[in-house]
């Protein structure tokens, strides 16, 4: 009898995508109904100085700003945390070296069973160090660079909404 393989990543990637696309389709709902709001309640004295199309748009990237900034929310963190944690384990490691000269202070003698204990503690603090910071640097970078490509796609996207809508409704409204 033949064993059925299944590959993960041919069953996980397709799932993936379908959410990923779900929401950025989500997204662009958000824009499109801000963008048919703001065309039909266009009306007011102090709305008569812009422009239908105008008002439009600027509603639209309203709404693009809105998004843009929920999605950069934990971005500051993770560049915090990899910029400063190299700091905190080269802090870490400089307690260690003083450590280790203490040990060698107290022996009087610089033998390993005085060096041994503060340039361990030193190794620690460097290697805690990096092993915050640079999964913290790859996973900004991976989420910046994501945040770019859907900013892209909703730029793109209103701009083309708006243009339809210039097309086929606002059109009629003026």
């Amino acid at each position: 009898m033949d064993a059925i393989s299944i590959q993960p990543d041919a069953v996980l990637t397709p799932r993936r995508q379908r959410t990923r696309e779900r929401l950025i389709d989500a997204a662009f709902d958000v824009f499109a109904e801000e963008g048919v709001h703001a065309a039909a309640h266009h009306v007011g004295a102090l709305i008569d100085s812009v422009d239908l199309n105008g008002w439009v748009g600027m509603s639209i990237q309203r709404a693009i700003d809105t998004v843009n900034n929920r999605l950069q929310n934990g971005l500051a963190f993770l560049a915090t945390v990899g910029s400063t944690a190299p700091f905190v384990g080269l802090f870490g490691t400089v307690w260690g070296i003083m450590d280790a000269f203490y040990g060698i202070g107290l022996k009087g003698a610089g033998d390993i069973g005085a060096l041994a204990p503060g340039l361990a503690a030193a190794l620690i603090c460097t290697v805690s160090g990096l092993f915050v910071a640079i999964p913290a640097v790859i996973a900004y970078n991976y989420f910046a660079d994501k945040i770019r490509d859907i900013a892209i796609r909703c730029d793109s996207f209103s701009m083309e909404f708006l243009s339809y809508l210039e097309r086929n409704l606002l059109r009629r409204k003026s």
